[in-house]
């Protein structure tokens, strides 16, 4: 194995940082099964546990394709290219429009009054939330600047060391971020749907969780 080969296995073994993701979404989508609506919220309750189920399956395919992607990189694999190109072209980039609709939701939550009915959560939850936006920023931000000035793939063995770095740092900055946001929703599920589905009066229920 040489250099090259030896980074990029630093690249797609970093997809294993995604695996706590998708048992986060997992442990969400059985939270919300176990649910009992009363309150003619059983359609939004539907349409809100579909909306996981496609997350679910969004990252699971991201995960295989990026793994693809990267580990068959500089190997001539025609086949395995085309169909591994689905990753920067398909399921990354849906993967981000997930990831941002959802820190955009949680901040909509934050400013809702049921988000402070249990303040002794919003103490622990609150810091993670803007830890975890941290992360993802910075690593959107390598990403832009990657872009920037790797625009194109290069044969030279230092362009390739550089291009491989930044997207490492990449994946470790997204992928905690992506963790810690989950964690957030794993956590609030329950406050957070009440909230964008219910009036203050109906929500406060949500004090028994304490």
């Amino acid at each position: 194995m040489d250099l090259i080969e030896l980074m990029n296995a630093n690249v797609y073994l970093t997809n294993i940082m995604l695996l706590p993701c998708i048992l986060f979404i997992v442990l969400i989508i059985r939270n919300i099964q176990k649910w009992k609506n009363n309150s003619g919220l059983v359609i939004q309750q539907f349409y809100f546990l579909c909306f996981w189920y496609c997350y679910l399956f969004v990252f699971i395919v991201g995960i295989v394709l990026s793994c693809l992607y990267h580990y068959y990189m500089f190997e001539e694999r025609p086949v395995i290219h085309k169909i591994a190109k689905l990753d920067p072209h398909f399921s990354a980039p849906l993967l981000c429009i997930f990831g941002g609709v959802l820190f955009i939701l949680y901040y909509l939550y934050l400013q809702h009054p049921c988000s402070n009915i249990i303040p002794s959560i919003k103490r622990i939850t609150v810091p993670i939330y803007y830890i975890a936006l941290i992360f993802s920023t910075l690593g959107v931000l390598s990403y832009v600047a990657r872009k920037k000035w790797y625009p194109e793939w290069n044969e030279n063995n230092y362009f390739k060391c550089r291009f491989l770095c930044m997207h490492i740092f990449f994946h470790y900055m997204t992928y905690t971020g992506s963790i810690l946001l989950l964690l957030l929703y794993y956590i609030e599920i329950r406050p957070i749907f009440k909230a964008f589905f219910q009036t203050y009066d109906t929500c406060s229920d949500i004090i028994k969780l304490e």
